[in-house]
């Protein structure tokens, strides 16, 4: 049977149409093929690791891991050392106490081989030995000048009875007996005055401690670099009573200490920024009006 051109032509144009995609395809298999390969042999690119930008140490500050509240001058509360790995449930023996009256940010320096912190609370300076697995007070609680009673008060005893009743209190949800239990605090000295001093405390180079207490006063307790000696006191200043008229009005408390890069004391108050050498002498001060402090400073 003959066949007509015109029976076959819509067959021949579809064959050609395959044809034309064909090679289409093939020069797209042969052009993305060779690349993705490429790219999947290559081996992966990790990003490079840089260290984080940490403040420069301050070399008048005591060499450790923490010698003043928030670890550094740029109150970074960070550390290059890492911290624990792995968990596991702890258990009445594996804690150890040493009872204050409320220490926030006990500070640390090494002495040979050991490590020293001196944990300035509401109503004195406790020294504690921390080395390893050591927590272990070094002589009795230092009281601030004037705080004398108050810390006769604040016997290890007393406060861990007193903790006894608020736990029972907290547990039983009763806020009548939570008042009561926080009265035996009170009568130990804490209050709203007490409860900031010490917070903001530092070491030197040397192992001098300074800390502020009393509104606006400055401490320097030392232990003379002896593990087991308890710490003493080398001065004590009013930081108002250097000032100014004019500047003293401004410094009715003190709550942030610090220490600056080339080995001065600068202690922040509402409205006033003191500098002091170490020897508690007032230097330098500076007035902002209508401006409250009420925590640390950060120097560079």
């Amino acid at each position: 049977m003959a066949t007509r051109i015109r029976d076959v032509a819509p067959t021949l144009f579809l064959a050609a149409v395959i044809l034309l995609v064909l090679p289409a395809c093939s020069r797209e298999t042969t052009s993305e093929n060779p690349a993705s390969a490429a790219e999947a042999s290559r081996p992966a690119v990790h990003p490079v690791a840089t260290p984080p930008n940490m403040p420069p140490p301050n070399p008048w500050l005591a060499d450790s891991v923490y010698p003043t509240s928030h670890f550094n001058p740029a109150a970074t509360d960070s550390v290059l050392i890492a911290g624990p790995v792995g968990s596991r449930n702890l258990t009445a023996a594996d804690v150890a106490t040493v009872p204050t009256l409320v220490t926030s940010n006990p500070t640390m320096k090494r002495v040979g081989g050991e490590v020293i912190a001196f944990a300035s609370g509401a109503v004195g300076v406790q020294k504690i030995r921390v080395t390893g697995d050591a927590f272990e007070a070094v002589g009795g609680l230092l009281p601030y000048p004037g705080f004398e009673t108050s810390a006769a008060m604040a016997t290890p005893a007393a406060l861990d009875a007193a903790l006894t009743q608020l736990d029972a209190a907290y547990r039983a949800k009763d806020e009548t007996k939570i008042l009561g239990a926080l009265k035996g605090l009170g009568a130990a000295g804490l209050n709203m005055e007490s409860g900031i001093n010490g917070v903001y405390n530092l070491f030197d180079r040397d192992g001098n401690h300074y800390c502020v207490y009393g509104g606006t006063h400055v401490l320097k307790t030392t232990d003379g670099n002896v593990v087991g000696d308890p710490p003493r006191i080398v001065k004590t200043a009013d930081v108002a009573k250097g000032l100014p008229e004019d500047v003293a009005k401004s410094v009715t408390r003190i709550i942030g200490l610090n220490m600056t890069y080339d080995g001065f004391l600068a202690a922040a108050a509402p409205g006033a920024l003191i500098i002091l050498d170490r020897d508690l002498n007032v230097k330098a001060s500076v007035t902002f009006n209508g401006e409250a402090v009420d925590n640390s400073i950060v120097i560079d």
